[in-house]
């Protein structure tokens, strides 16, 4: 149980519990293995990811799908955490898909507007890559 305003429940939450009943999808067990500058490098099953956390060691880290932006190139942008993966699965929600990409037998989920899912003319089997944020990352 989590008791606390609905930002914090939200947006912060205690456990890995509360985080998937708040809609974090994407949960990872991991392991901190450099922080400077309150800026965490996590390994989560060999991919490091980058979160904004002061923690150290063991951890779970937490991304919501529609954090997750989906792109077919490589951009620059201010996004720390660019993985390659391949979509290995889609579902049609109407004005959304929900992409299963598998990045390094890691599975993400990610949630985009149909609209970019047809121009982007993705498939099963498409390579993608997944930006987010290291504020998108909640580190428990």
């Amino acid at each position: 149980v989590q008791v606390g305003t609905p930002e914090e429940v939200f947006h912060k939450p205690k456990d890995d519990f509360i985080a998937r009943f708040v809609g974090f999808e994407n949960l990872f067990e991991g392991k901190i293995v450099e922080n400077r500058n309150g800026i965490a490098r996590i390994d989560i099953g060999g991919i490091i990811i980058e979160a904004v956390t002061e923690k150290t060691g063991k951890c779970t880290v937490g991304v919501r799908p529609d954090d997750i932006i989906i792109s077919k190139s490589l951009f620059k942008s201010s996004m720390r955490n660019m993985l390659r993966g391949k979509i290995t699965e889609f579902v049609d929600m109407g004005s959304l898909v929900s992409l299963t990409v598998n990045v390094d037998n890691t599975v993400f989920t990610a949630l985009i507007t149909r609209r970019s899912f047809l121009e982007m003319m993705l498939t099963k089997g498409s390579e993608v890559f997944l930006l987010f944020k290291a504020s998108a990352v909640h580190v428990i």
